[in-house]
Order: C-alpha cells, then sequence, then structure tokens
C-alpha cells in the first residue's frame, strides 16, 4: 500500500511548524486558522479589523492550546504586506502561508473611486504575490513549505460576475498558483 501522499504528510506532520493564515478575522480566513490549530499548526494571523482578530485568536487558543500571534495589518498598505513577507523570510518554523484576505467593491466602475480600484488591487493581487514570492523563497532554503492562495469559483466565469472581484481570483487560480 503507497504511504501518504505529500499533502497528507504535510498537513499532518507539523512538528514545530507555523501556518500564517491572511484575512483571518472572520470567514474562511478564520476557520482556516481554526482547522490549522486543530492539526497542530502554531499560528500567526493577519487582518486589518484588531478586535475580531483578536477575538478569533482568543477562541482558537482557548479550543486548541496552540501559540498564536496577531499582526494587525491592511494589505492594502506595502509596509504592512512587507511586515508579513519578513516574517515569513525571517522566521524558520514558518512553512504554510494561507493568502485569503481579499475585497470586493460595491457597485460597478461608476460607483467606485481610483482609491477603490487600487486598494482591491493592492490587496487582491500585489498583497499575495509578494507574500507567495517571499513564501517560495523561503520554503525553497528551508527544503519545504507550502502556499495556499484562496480564490473564488467566480475565477472560472469572470464574465458572469463582478471582473473587478473575479479577474484577480482568476489571476490568482490561473497566474500566481503554478508558478509557485
Amino acid at each position: 500500500m503507497p504511504g501518504p501522499s505529500f499533502c497528507e504528510e504535510f498537513m499532518t506532520n507539523t512538528a514545530v511548524r507555523k501556518a500564517i493564515v491572511t484575512g483571518a478575522s472572520t470567514g474562511i480566513g478564520a476557520v482556516y486558522a481554526r482547522k490549522l490549530a486543530k492539526r497542530g499548526y502554531d499560528l500567526v494571523t493577519g487582518a486589518r479589523n484588531a478586535a475580531r482578530l483578536e477575538a478569533n485568536a482568543s477562541r482558537i487558543r482557548e479550543e486548541t492550546g496552540r501559540a498564536l500571534e496577531v499582526i494587525v495589518a491592511d494589505l492594502s498598505k506595502p509596509t504592512e504586506v512587507l511586515k508579513l513577507a519578513q516574517r515569513i523570510a525571517e522566521d524558520a518554523t514558518v512553512a504554510l502561508l494561507v493568502n485569503n484576505a481579499g475585497v470586493s467593491s460595491q457597485g460597478g466602475v461608476l460607483q467606485n473611486t481610483l482609491a477603490d480600484a487600487e486598494r482591491l488591487i493592492a490587496v487582491n493581487i500585489t498583497a499575495p504575490t509578494l507574500l507567495s514570492i517571499a513564501a517560495a523563497k523561503a520554503f525553497a532554503e528551508r527544503g519545504g513549505g507550502a502556499v495556499v492562495n484562496i480564490s473564488s469559483v467566480t475565477a472560472f466565469v469572470p464574465e458572469m460576475f463582478d471582473g473587478a472581484y473575479s479577474g484577480p481570483k482568476n489571476y490568482l487560480t490561473s497566474h500566481l498558483g503554478p508558478f509557485l
């Protein structure tokens, strides 16, 4: 009988390994953080809402007893993306990056400003790209690691939905993922 797959081995053999999860204050990111902690990962969680992030972190610590560090970071700001990228590069125990943070716009082009578009691009494209590059380089040096880019079913039919949201999700799925 063949042994466990790489994914099965990676997700269950968590000896002194840490995961970084962006957008971990609510939704999919919060669930990912909780599930990873239950599998034995220590965590670094990031999001821009400090109160919700800390509340989720407290629940996870209480449920699992795992070490969990909170980093308040708005991924639309380059200096805050670099703070997480530096953490990935410098902390040898980081073995998993979950790029979950994302934003969408309300309405179409006429209802949004240039600042809204810049924020969407920064959070949904630039941040996961820079964090994935930092992780890929660090994990290659360490001999292993993984990046999970959370996307959306809208990535597969961007013309059917809000292109400003589904387009970046398509980028994560079709362009960023295969190069890692």
